[in-house]
């Protein structure tokens, strides 16, 4: 598996692809909120497996430029669309096309990459397939708990405070309504092509209180994507947060059954 470096409209990000291989499509990745901008189980599976992946930096973290907020979620994708609908990625070394054979249809995201994928996978026209992997989804507890336990502005500080070169996280005030759960939820905003969402979750993730995600997270993800849309959730046991641990050595999910 190789790599390359992407920018379009000061938006970086990674192509992971086999050399000797033309590929059948594509799949992007979104990572977590801190996380290791690299290759991970789920780029190699994908490549493997002849689909190439994309792997933003999402506006404002690692190489990429302006601010990480909610207000700027959507930003991410609407570069990330308009470049599918060109038909390319832009190499940063020689500023040469990458071209695409397709639009990417299928969507990975991990932990707080699945809280950024509801909020702006609507401008990402052609995506069919979600998966949403140890999701974080809402950090509401009230009325509905949507099963994540962590605290969102205690996080905030954190992030801030031990990785201040990577996270370019804007005004606190600006994530304070989201991460105390007080955004309120769209009304069956209905997407255009997404056909299924997939939750994995590992029962021993301690981020989650996995009987409330398991009872509620329909609700969220009705109300983002409409009542279309075909919903699975998988529950593996003795599993825990980690990339690692969802995709590999487990009977319960193969994550290639939801790639081909």
């Amino acid at each position: 598996m190789k790599k390359t470096r992407f920018i379009i409209k000061e938006l970086a990000g990674d192509f992971f692809y086999s050399p000797n291989e033309k590929p059948n499509g594509y799949i992007v990745f979104l990572n977590g909120f801190p996380s290791f901008i690299g290759a991970n189980p789920i780029t190699e599976v994908s490549v493997k497996n002849n689909l190439f992946a994309i792997q933003p930096h999402f506006y404002g973290t690692y190489d990429s430029k302006r601010v990480f907020s909610p207000k700027t979620f959507a930003d991410t994708f609407k570069t990330l669309n308009e470049s599918f609908k060109e038909g390319y990625l832009t190499d940063a070394k020689d500023d040469s096309k990458i071209k695409l054979i397709n639009t990417p249809r299928i969507c990975i995201a991990h932990s707080f990459g699945c809280y950024v994928a509801l909020r702006g996978l609507n401008y990402w026209e052609g995506v069919e397939n979600l998966i949403l992997m140890a999701p974080a989804l809402h950090y509401g507890k009230t009325p509905v708990n949507y099963g994540l336990k962590e605290d969102g502005l205690n996080h905030f500080d954190y992030v801030k405070k031990a990785w201040p070169n990577t996270y370019n996280l804007g005004d606190k005030s600006d994530w304070e309504e989201y991460l105390l759960g007080n955004d309120i939820l769209p009304q069956n905003d209905r997407h255009k092509t997404l056909k299924k969402v997939v939750v994995v979750v590992g029962n021993n993730d301690k981020y989650f209180d996995i009987n409330s995600l398991e009872m509620n997270h329909e609700k969220i993800l009705r109300a983002y994507f409409g009542n279309s849309v075909s919903i699975e959730f998988i529950k593996i046991p003795n599993k825990g947060h980690y990339i690692d641990d969802l995709v590999y050595n487990n009977s319960n999910f193969n994550i290639i059954n939801y790639l081909i």
